[in-house]
């Protein structure tokens, strides 16, 4: 990931990875075209003690971007901005070997964040700005 100033804001840059395993038994295909990245900063490791999000696919089957999603209260430690595009992104998805014999299909899937405004925050939500 970059970050690069431009006049008075910050944007980011940088490519967006994430692994999608359908259940064991579901063995097909699949091509991820967009995807909505809604990502927090940290500076350093992300703690390990977050829990991916799941989400349903009727949360997203519509064309338009969903709301966005609250921000964690109170924030993990070390975070200190938000990334969200405007719209969906262009993606890839690759089929990859499934990590356990309990899963299904496996894909990574990536897409290319591009001068993204980058939303900080000081020292908790209440008090961002927009850099």
């Amino acid at each position: 990931m970059k970050i690069k100033p431009a006049g008075n804001a910050f944007l980011a840059s940088g490519v967006v990875e994430a692994l999608a395993v359908l259940p064991k038994g579901m063995n097909v295909g699949l091509d991820v075209f967009h995807v909505l990245p809604d990502v927090l900063v940290f500076d350093g490791e992300v703690p390990s003690s977050l829990e991916t999000e799941r989400h349903t696919y009727e949360e997203y089957r519509y064309s338009a971007p969903p709301p966005e999603t609250p921000l964690p209260d109170p924030l993990p430690k070390n975070a200190f901005g938000h990334i969200r595009p405007e719209d969906w992104l262009p993606s890839q998805s690759v089929s990859i070997e499934p990590d356990g014999s309990d899963d299904g299909s496996a894909y990574s899937v990536s897409a290319k964040v591009v001068d993204v405004r980058l939303k900080c925050y000081l020292d908790d939500k209440k008090s961002s700005v927009i850099l």
